[in-house]
């Protein structure tokens, strides 16, 4: 079957059966993407379905193991999937379509531990290796092979290190390349092939993206700027699109994104309707993309959120509201989408 649309405008949200992969396909407005059909998670009777699975894990000022498990297709239902090895916050994080990651970060102390589990799976967490390069404050990249971390933190030094690891081979990280500079508390987002880093501190907050192959881990490059220097933004995304969401200073509420194939600057794609926060947990299943809690805390308040924001991410307009998380952990969470519809990107 052509993956090219017949004649006719098609509906966003069109759905059609390949008969060449025997699979069902979306239309996300450019592209026919595969995914798949809701089927009843039977481990926690049916709150959260299989295919449309999004998580949030770590968070909070002293840190947390919590991962929560988000149902994607129907606001406001998720609940307490299962714990990470270790209390954490401010880690990395990404995925596959089955499997999900999340490593270094504050557990008080820096940690170089990554924390692997199957999305399909209510199970906790368990030790996959080591980070060779022990960072708090970075952010993670992923697709349907590896998972990266790019940029940290390990008090006082700042990384410029890019560093990656399979899926599917327990074990530590490698040597990826690097950043065009060290900085901490960045955002990345990436689609198959090309990961885009957005903001952090160098120590002072920048606008600065780079980008580089996800594939080859090549030197990353500049690719423009954001409206703003900020950092601890919450990153979403599909196939062809990278958006940033909130971040500090002044706890912005500002959604901005970029087009992963054509190098430039951010483009506004609207706010945040929720609050202005930084430092969420996030989601997409290629059509819609998500930013889960959050933080818009000052030192001596701390405060954190259980709100659930949600965009199209081809249709630039103000998030809406997608329900309210069952606690209020994933403020300064690890930083990277997790979702059983990302990994394939």
């Amino acid at each position: 079957m052509s993956n090219f649309p017949p004649s006719g405008e098609i509906p966003r949200g069109a759905i059609r059966f390949n008969t060449d992969s025997n699979k069902p396909e979306l239309w996300d407005g450019s592209q026919w993407a595969e995914f798949q059909l809701s089927t009843p998670n039977l481990a926690q009777s049916g709150d959260v379905s299989i295919g449309a699975r999004g998580f949030a894990a770590g968070g909070t000022s002293s840190s947390s193991n919590m991962i929560t498990a988000v149902n994607l297709a129907s606001a406001g239902r998720n609940f307490d999937f299962a714990n990470l090895t270790n209390d954490v916050r401010l880690g990395g994080a990404g995925s596959s379509n089955t499997r999900a990651i999340v490593a270094g970060g504050l557990t008080p102390s820096i940690t170089n531990v990554i924390n692997i589990w199957t999305m399909a799976s209510q199970s906790d967490a368990t030790d996959f290796g080591d980070l060779v390069d022990q960072v708090r404050s970075t952010t993670g990249v992923s697709n349907s092979v590896r998972v990266t971390f790019a940029g940290g933190l390990d008090s006082p030094a700042l990384h410029n290190d890019i560093q990656t690891v399979l899926f599917a081979s327990q074990g530590g990280t490698i040597d990826f390349g690097t950043l065009t500079a060290a900085r901490s508390h960045t955002s990345g987002i990436a689609n198959s092939v090309r990961a885009v880093i957005g903001g952090g501190e160098e120590p002072s907050k920048v606008n600065k993206m780079d980008f580089f192959n996800l594939a080859t881990g090549t030197g990353s490059q500049d690719f423009g700027d954001l409206s703003s220097t900020r950092s601890s933004i919450t990153p979403t995304g599909d196939t062809t699109r990278g958006v940033f969401m909130g971040g500090e200073p002044g706890f912005t509420n500002i959604i901005e994104y970029v087009t992963f194939s054509t190098t430039g600057n951010a483009v506004n794609f609207g706010d945040l309707s929720s609050r202005a926060k930084r430092a969420g947990g996030s989601s997409s299943n290629c059509v819609r993309g998500f930013y889960f809690g959050g933080s818009n805390d000052s030192p001596s308040s701390n405060t954190t959120y259980n709100d659930c924001d949600a965009i199209i991410i081809q249709e630039q307009s103000n998030s809406i509201d997608f329900g309210d998380l069952h606690a209020t952990t994933h403020g300064f969470a690890a930083n990277g989408v997790m979702s059983t519809g990302h990994g394939g990107l």
